[in-house]
Order: structure tokens, then C-alpha cells, then sequence
């Protein structure tokens, strides 16, 4: 039995994701949740900007920073792109919000610790992120919460089992 590729017309996804408009042989679910990530993404980044004149990657090295008292770039890059935290910490530091001193052993690397400005500014924007996160899933049940992380956990593992097999 042959799987037939759904029509695009049976979702609801409002016109978010403009699913009427991919390529033929592209994966309906890859591009989805790669639209469905970005508009995400974007959407964080305007509450930022709207509620205290923060990108989303000074956003996520402020908080990082509000945990440890230092941290070198190397341990603020986890996850993302180098030349961006570079930028953002070059910003938060030109706006005093951070500081960065030669760690003292190896005179290659730099600490970043937060300053009062650049804790103020998380504070202040910390409960309407935690107010649009709980907005995100407050219409979904548990059951529906977890069947969506499920079927993303699969979607992804799919994902890395292509990577594999194809190289």
C-alpha cells in the first residue's frame, strides 16, 4: 500500500506556515516545523525588542549569564552560532549590560559576567517571556502536549536516521 501525500488544504495552519507554497519534492513536515521554528523565533525576538530592546541571542546569553557568576564565550556559544554571540556579546558590552576581563591562566580566553544594567534587563523581560511561553501550549491538554513533542522527537530522529544512511 502506498502512502499518498496529504493535501495541504486538510491542515489548518492558517496561513502561518503558507503551506500551499513548496516545493513538489520537499517534505511537507520538514518545511512545517522549519516555518513553524522560524515564525517562533520571530515572534520571541519582536516581544524582545518590543519589551526591552533585546535580540533573542542577548536574551539567551543574559540569562546564561544570570545563572553563573562567569563564563568564557566558548561556554556561552553552546548551541549557537559563534560569530553571533560574538556580536551580541560585543553589544551587551558596548551597552554596559556585560563585562569580559582575559581570564588570568590563559590569556586567549575572555569571562563575561553580568552587570546590574544587563540583570535589570533580563528581569524586566523575563515574566512576559515566561507569559508568552505558557501561552504557547496553554490550549493543549497534557495529552496533546505530549503527543506533539512526540511526534517531533520522531520527526527529528527520521531526520538524523536520513543523515546516516544517506552518507
Amino acid at each position: 500500500m502506498t502512502k499518498t501525500k496529504p493535501k495541504v488544504s486538510e491542515f489548518s495552519a492558517d496561513d502561518v506556515l503558507n503551506l500551499e507554497e513548496i516545493p513538489r519534492s520537499a517534505s511537507l513536515l520538514s518545511i512545517a516545523t522549519q516555518r513553524a521554528a522560524r515564525k517562533l523565533k520571530s515572534d520571541l525576538h519582536k516581544l524582545l525588542m518590543a519589551h526591552g530592546d533585546l535580540g533573542l541571542a542577548d536574551f539567551r546569553l543574559l540569562r546564561h549569564l544570570s545563572k553563573a557568576d562567569v563564563a568564557t564565550q566558548k561556554e556561552l556559544a553552546l548551541g549557537a552560532a559563534m560569530e553571533q554571540v560574538s556580536r551580541s556579546l560585543a553589544s551587551l558590552e558596548k551597552r554596559q549590560m556585560v563585562q569580559s576581563c582575559v581570564y588570568p591562566n590563559d590569556r586567549r580566553v575572555r569571562l563575561f559576567s553580568l552587570l546590574p544594567k544587563g540583570r535589570a534587563a533580563f528581569e524586566s523581560v523575563r515574566p512576559k517571556v515566561a507569559e508568552h511561553n505558557a501561552n504557547l501550549s496553554s490550549h493543549l491538554t497534557e495529552e496533546e502536549e505530549k503527543q506533539t513533542l512526540r511526534v517531533l522527537g520522531e520527526i527529528v530522529r527520521r531526520s538524523a536516521q536520513s543523515i546516516n544512511t544517506n552518507t
